[in-house]
């Protein structure tokens, strides 16, 4: 297919961020039709999974268990299969079968959406803005994007590894590249956290907002403050205060 090639081409060209890849794939159609946004949710080494990478105004998922979750999005990643989760009306229900685990903007609807696996690191979700009827075109190509997908997660993260084999934790990295790294962590301190995490310690370590780390990082308020909840969990901290404490001894 002219259309994965083209895909592995990309991914192959200067180790892109998962949020340029997502703006690629968008820029794409598929059989059924072209994409208005698309996400990237990345499983990490707990076995939450948590959004790593998007474009367009994709809802914002709470990092959640996956296993535990017994959902559509758990069926499509451990069942290696491509998925239908409906229109944005019934898009929580059906994709998460859980409330409360993810925010979806209302000024964003889309009629129908596809969830496709990562094999074994996460899953792709594409919506659209009309009706689509799922085809078996459609499952081949989004397997075999969620193939090479799970290729480039593997790099990104044979890239971070490199870097912390290396002791290059405190090297400057440009902003467009810090989500180039992938799932891992720049710090033997907290091994537990994912490299967002690491950077997003650091950041708040120097005294910046949740605002200001958002916009530093291209993410969203919301996703920041959720990612602070998890760090402070996993470092069984309560606040910003302890965990200027705990980095500084």
């Amino acid at each position: 297919m002219k259309e994965i090639a083209e895909l592995g081409k990309h991914l192959a060209a200067g180790m892109p961020s998962l949020n340029k890849v997502c703006q690629f794939l968008v820029l794409r159609s598929i059989e059924s039709g072209r994409p208005i946004a698309a996400q990237i949710l990345q499983l990490d080494s707990n076995g939450e999974i948590f959004v790593a990478g998007s474009f367009g105004r994709a809802p914002q998922f709470k990092p959640m268990n996956l296993v535990e979750s017994h959902s559509l999005l758990s069926e499509s990643i451990l069942e290696n299969v491509v998925l239908e989760a409906g229109g944005s009306k019934n898009f929580m229900s059906t994709l998460l079968n859980k409330k409360g685990i993810a925010e979806l903007d209302p000024s964003f609807t889309f009629k129908s959406s596809l969830v496709a696996p990562i094999v074994f690191r996460g899953a792709l979700i594409l919506y659209f803005d009309e009706k689509i009827r799922q085809s078996e075109e459609d499952n081949f190509f989004l397997l075999a994007v969620g193939s090479l997908l799970a290729l480039h997660l593997s790099r990104l993260s044979e890239a971070s590894d490199f870097l912390n084999s290396n002791g290059t934790k405190n090297v400057q990295v440009s902003e467009d590249a810090l989500d180039r790294i992938g799932n891992g962590s720049t710090s033997p301190v907290v091994r537990a956290l994912t490299h967002r995490q690491d950077v997003i310690v650091e950041a708040l370590k120097r005294g910046k907002t949740n605002k200001e780390i958002a916009e530093d990082l291209d993410f969203s308020e919301s996703l920041i403050r959720q990612e602070t909840v998890q760090i402070y969990r996993k470092l069984g901290i309560t606040g910003r205060k302890q965990l200027t404490a705990e980095k500084n001894r």
